[in-house]
This record gives structure tokens, sequence and C-alpha cells, in this order.
């Protein structure tokens, strides 16, 4: 019974940690009220190193979006063709593509060339968005990037290089990068051990 009683205990402690933890980290990801109009917020850099004063603030906040949603309303504009998405506004240059100067992150990114039918209008924008981005760092994650016909694999590469690499032309050399274990040299340690990959997104 002592043993039981422990072991809850440790895991109580755990469970509390962790979630300190994953409300520290997106509260740090999130920037929230850290820019207005798309523009630094003097406030909230000056409270960052008063905290932080060896650390650099951060240049943007970072956002997990699904694709309904990063190839829908997020692509809306006011009158004046700005972008009404916050996030999209920073950075923001009228002379560019919409997605231009981000990092941006797609997981199952097969689906940007194998749309979901009843999301196809939205992955295809977003495919559009991505390809046409100049200045961005585009990572595209997939499992599955060949179903159907070995094409596929080169269309989600040129989606990858963007149109103005494609348009120089040259190989894919770079712009691919393979992994079918999880060596520690390239993934990061799970600590404490035992914590499953997904339970700091959830």
């Amino acid at each position: 019974g002592g043993n039981a009683a422990l072991v809850a205990r440790a895991k109580g402690d755990l469970e509390r940690y962790l979630n300190k933890l994953e409300d520290k980290a997106r509260k740090a990801l999130e920037m929230k009220r850290c820019f207005r109009n798309g523009v630094a917020d003097d406030r909230a850099r000056a409270a960052f190193h008063s905290e932080f004063p060896t650390d650099h603030y951060p240049a943007a906040p970072l956002r997990a979006y699904r694709f309904t949603t990063a190839g829908g309303c997020m692509n809306r504009r006011d009158d004046a063709g700005a972008p009404r998405n916050p996030l999209l506004k920073i950075g923001f240059n009228p002379d560019r593509p919409l997605w231009s100067n981000k990092i941006i992150l797609v997981d199952e990114g097969h689906h940007l060339t194998r749309p979901i039918s009843r999301f196809q209008e939205q992955l295809t924008t977003l495919r559009d968005m991505v390809f046409a981005a100049t200045g961005s760092v585009l990572a595209v994650f997939t499992g599955t990037i060949v179903d159907s016909h070995m094409g596929e694999a080169e269309e989600l590469l040129r989606i990858v290089k963007g149109m103005q690499a494609v348009l120089r032309g040259g190989g894919y050399d770079g712009f691919m990068s393979t992994h079918h274990s999880r060596p520690e040299t390239h993934f990061a340690r799970t600590v404490p051990a035992g914590i499953i990959d997904g339970r700091l997104t959830q």
C-alpha cells in the first residue's frame, strides 16, 4: 500500500510539473499581446528583457493551425490588401506573396499533393500559398510520400523548393532528408523516460 501511494504521489507531481511546463512553453511560443498590427510591442519586449536579460527576443510567435484554417480563413485580406490574420501581419510585405518571410512546418505534408476530397479547396489554397512564398523556410513532414504514382514525390519536392527555385531549375539536392529510425543524433531524447511523444502537444 505504501509503495502504491508513493507511485500515485509521484505521478501526480509529474503531471503537475508537465502541466506547468506546458503552460510556460505555450506562453513563450504564442507570444500573445506581444505584437500590434504586425509590429513588436515595446512594452512586451522590455518586459521580456527584464525577465530574461541574456536571451534574444523571439522574432515572431509560433502557432499551430489545421489545414482547413491555414488554407481557408487565415488567408483573408482587408480592403487595403493586408492580411486579417495577426500572425500573417508579422513580416508582411505587400509586394510579396502572403506567406513570405515565414518559417512553415507542415505535418502530414502529402495532403498538399493528395488532398482529402472534403478539404480539397483549402489544401489546394495552402499548397499554392507556400509554393509562391519567398524568403520563407518550408519543412514538410510525411511518412507516405508516394501513394498512387512516383510523380507524387517530385511534385511534393517542387512545393518544398518553391516557385523561384523551381524556375531557376536544378535538382533536389539538399531538399530532402529521410529517417527510417530515431537516431539520437537527429531526434531529441525524451525526458523523463516513458513520456509518450504526444503528451506535450495535446
